[in-house]
């Protein structure tokens, strides 16, 4: 590598194997860019303490991760930013494979996680969030493992799921559902349990298990008397397909691009009033969770906050005294990670028509607004040469996107 790149260090012999590698299993070219730049900036650090790439480990990256902060560098690895660049060494067998346990834990979560790839063909990183919560619920089973398995109960699952519901939001609590079911029914299919317990795994509650929206079988007095005393929403639509340029149109009742927050974390410009400032006139206590990227004038709108949801609710609801209460909760869990692996069948970016209007953000220019297309007046038309018929406005040209 030459010219104004910097060199990768330690990780020079490796990188274009690394780029081929990558490629082959599916990234995209922006990512390999990103995961190739990670690898130089651990090569050079290597370089400077004369670290061989066969010494390479965890406890190594962990190392850099906080040489990297200490530095106050910008664009630290998360904390397993390079497990990718560790596998592939592995793969051309230049570090030994890490070990694992060989605990009957470890040996039957191995056996799930071939049973993942092979019979269900599951993504990369679902692979890995299904492993995480079996090795979680297998290890609190009994150490004679088999037999504690063959005596699962429905109990058992149900004390599980509740103790993770403590300190979990809904959307997290979800996934541990699926997550659990798919381990129950490996664990039949194995002959390891003698029942089915997958169909025993409650799920979590939604809006359409309620008796306010017409759910005839589930009581639930208290939020169907909760709707009573408030505002009851039937539908509900999305003005964007981002986060926070969403969560302004909703709070404002102004499309994005009226208020200039249509791109992503732009904060509410100063003068724009969100729906908490009206409550308050009225005498309502407001809060927000979790979420925010409102920018400073919408964070100050509302009068408590939180970044945690129900471990804070009770806070919330102290504070809140007597007054009626708005709570706005901005939850995590929509959000999809951004890790390739995350999506089996991705889309093919080439393939993709984008709008003039985007295609003029990233090139700075403008697009042309064109002519306004007029038809030719017909025969007996009351259409006059540069006028328009009576009791009609003028045809205006569209405005540029």
């Amino acid at each position: 590598m030459t010219g104004r790149r910097r060199k990768p260090g330690r990780m020079g012999w490796f990188i274009d194997g690394y780029r081929a590698w990558l490629a082959g299993r599916g990234y995209a070219p922006g990512t390999v860019i990103n995961m190739l730049a990670m690898a130089g900036d651990l090569g050079r650090w290597m370089d400077a303490r004369d670290f061989a790439a066969s010494d390479l480990d965890r406890v190594m990256v962990a190392e850099f991760r906080d040489a990297m902060r200490t530095a106050g560098m910008r664009n630290v690895p998360g904390a397993h930013g390079l497990d990718r660049l560790l596998q592939y060494l592995e793969h051309e067998g230049v570090r030994a494979a890490s070990a694992v346990p060989a605990t009957p834990v470890e040996e039957l979560v191995q056996r799930y996680r071939r049973w993942l790839v092979g019979d269900r063909g599951l993504a990369e990183a679902t692979v890995e969030r299904y492993v995480k919560l079996a090795r979680l619920f297998l290890t609190q089973r009994s150490t004679e493992l088999v037999h504690s398995v063959e005596n699962l109960t429905g109990t058992d699952i149900v004390a599980f799921l509740l103790q993770e519901s403590d300190r979990l939001s809904v959307g997290s609590v979800k996934g541990r559902v699926a997550e659990l079911r798919s381990l129950l029914k490996f664990l039949y299919l194995q002959g390891l349990t003698p029942r089915p317990l997958a169909t025993v795994v409650p799920p979590v509650a939604g809006w359409r298990d309620t008796g306010v929206y017409g759910n005839r079988f589930i009581r639930t007095p208290n939020i169907d008397r909760l709707a009573r005393s408030g505002l009851l929403v039937r539908y509900a639509f999305g003005t964007s397909p981002q986060c926070s340029p969403s969560r302004i149109s909703i709070l404002s009742g102004i499309y994005s691009h009226a208020t200039r927050t249509e791109d992503l974390h732009t904060p509410l410009p100063n003068g724009v009033r969100l729906l908490p400032s009206y409550l308050q006139a009225q005498g309502y206590f407001t809060g927000l969770m979790a979420k925010t990227h409102l920018g400073p004038n919408g964070e100050k709108q509302f009068q408590w906050y939180s970044p945690k949801t129900a471990a804070a609710f009770s806070g919330f609801l102290d504070s809140t005294g007597t007054r009626p209460f708005f709570l706005w909760v901005a939850f995590h869990e929509p959000h999809r990670p951004y890790h390739p692996e995350s999506v089996a069948h991705r889309h093919q970016p080439g393939r993709v028509t984008r709008s003039p209007a985007a295609v003029s953000r990233q090139t700075g220019s403008r697009p042309s607004a064109g002519r306004a297309r007029t038809r030719r007046p017909r025969p007996g038309c009351p259409l006059r040469r540069g006028g328009a018929a009576p009791g009609r406005s003028r045809p205006r040209p569209r405005r540029p996107l």
